[in-house]
């Protein structure tokens, strides 16, 4: 199972070209970041499709997840 490193992790979720600066340092294609991103419990927001920590991605006052961030979620209203 290929994972991020918390540099990584980082890199993907603060930057705006993170995707391609870890696809680059890793030699990996799009396809092998998403796998390594989805078991280091990182994902993308449908709305901005910005790459956030999985729990982002779940509304803390709500039963009901939407999946969106909370950029997404404040922007709706």
């Amino acid at each position: 199972m290929i994972q991020l490193t918390p540099e990584q992790a980082d890199t993907l979720t603060t930057c705006a070209d993170g995707v391609t600066r870890v696809c680059e340092e890793m030699h990996w294609t799009l396809a092998q970041l998403q796998e390594a991103a989805l078991n280091s419990n990182i994902e993308q927001c449908p709305g901005c499709r910005w790459w956030c920590e999985s729990i982002e991605l779940i509304p803390y006052d709500s039963d009901d997840p939407d999946g969106f961030c909370t950029n997404c979620r404040q922007n709706e209203t």
